[in-house]
């Protein structure tokens, strides 16, 4: 009975309600908190989709065939070592310098297993990148291979 006079005396019933009382801010606190980093993971997923979904459609503006093809394939491949050449000089040039014998020696090689367009297409493509792009060569030379590459 000492017992039950004390807890009664003391407040026993009043202070869990504080206590219930003050978790539920903290409660809604942290139901924000997930909500927030989730919106701003959510929010950069789409950004990143977005993003991909532009280099798509330039990567496919770019890869289309210039005005004039060259009658012949070596030709078509100088034009396309020396856009690539271009391009490697505008983006990349104190990297380029070091790999660029080997480099433009295995696009000519590969490039005379292929066709007239592709290497037109390939060349215009390079010539043509914007900035955001100049990390996308594979992108662009692979495209130019799927549309007008040998069937």
């Amino acid at each position: 009975m000492t017992a039950l006079l004390w807890v009664t005396a003391c407040g026993g019933e009043t202070k869990p309600a504080e206590v219930k009382k003050t978790e539920a801010p903290v409660a809604e606190v942290k139901a924000e908190a997930p909500n927030k980093f989730k919106a701003e993971r959510e929010a950069k997923v789409k950004a990143a989709e977005e993003a991909a979904a532009n280099k798509i459609k330039q990567v496919d503006a770019l890869t289309v065939l210039p005005a004039k093809l060259p009658k012949k394939l070596p030709v078509a491949c100088d034009e396309l070592n020396a856009a690539m050449d271009a391009f490697m000089i505008k983006w990349f040039p104190a990297n380029w310098p070091m790999q660029k014998t080997k480099q433009l020696n295995d696009m000519k090689e590969s490039c005379t297993k292929g066709n007239i367009e592709t290497a037109a297409c390939q060349a215009n493509a390079l010539a043509a990148a914007p900035q955001e792009l100049n990390k996308a060569v594979p992108d662009l030379l692979g495209a130019c291979i799927e549309k007008f590459g040998k069937k």
